[in-house]
């Protein structure tokens, strides 16, 4: 009873009933309530110990289990499979840079797997536990784009009724990725340069400078030495 009202109070701690009237039937009750183990009296310290190293050892091994799975998850998603020669070379460039805090420009015609090789850098990297936030610079209205990018205080301007964080500060100890950077208007790009020397953003509407750890990958299909 007291295991049964334990578990559906949410308690995580591992369970193992003790008992001096030993039953198949009430061993199986324990079990399906979720205890972890069944021992019968006289019990011996050895045995509890033997006992406490394997329920340790098997909550280590369901620990790694779970980490490996989402390890396992991030990986797949970020995956590509090619046999050129050509990708091959991009993969060996990304494993390269992976590792490094060097801002990354990804170029190519469109549905190449610019995104996909940007996952795949944050993936590779050292901030992979951090959040990668993708943004589509060219799908952001002009006049939003400040306020996307590095967020405002509540009453910043007409419409703004609450604080908002920007995408920088939600990608902080992580990774933003700006695709199409090329479609980035004039007066935003000398705020982003700032926002790269500096390592820092100031909301709209806001005195405070707050200090941002981003790592910045971006992407485009145009031909920047041209624009």
């Amino acid at each position: 009873t007291l295991l049964k009202l334990a578990r559906a109070k949410g308690h995580a701690a591992t369970f193992i009933m003790v008992t001096a009237f030993a039953s198949v039937d009430s061993a199986i009750d324990a079990i399906k309530a979720g205890a972890s183990d069944y021992i019968t009296k006289p019990v011996h310290q050895e045995e509890i110990l033997h006992r406490l190293a394997q329920i340790e050892a098997l909550g280590g091994l369901k620990a790694e289990n779970r980490a490996l799975r989402e390890l396992t998850r991030a990986s797949e998603e970020s995956r590509y499979h090619f046999s050129s020669p050509a990708m091959a070379e991009v993969e060996r460039l990304v494993s390269r840079v992976a590792p490094t805090p060097s801002t990354v420009l990804i170029t190519g015609e469109s549905g190449t797997g610019k995104g996909l090789t940007a996952r795949r850098i944050h993936d590779l990297s050292g901030r992979k536990a951090g959040p990668f936030i993708p943004v589509n610079c060219s799908a952001i209205p002009e006049n939003l784009l400040e306020s996307e990018f590095f967020g405002h205080t509540k009453g910043a301007f007409t419409s703004a009724d609450r604080a908002r964080k920007g995408l920088f500060l939600q990608s902080d100890k992580g990774t933003i990725f700006l695709d199409e950077i090329g479609d980035l208007p004039l007066s935003m790009q000398t705020k982003l340069l700032h926002v790269i020397e500096e390592k820092a953003v100031r909301p709209l509407g806001s005195e405070e400078v707050r200090r941002v750890d981003t790592r910045i990958i971006t992407a485009t299909n145009r031909d920047l030495t041209q624009m």
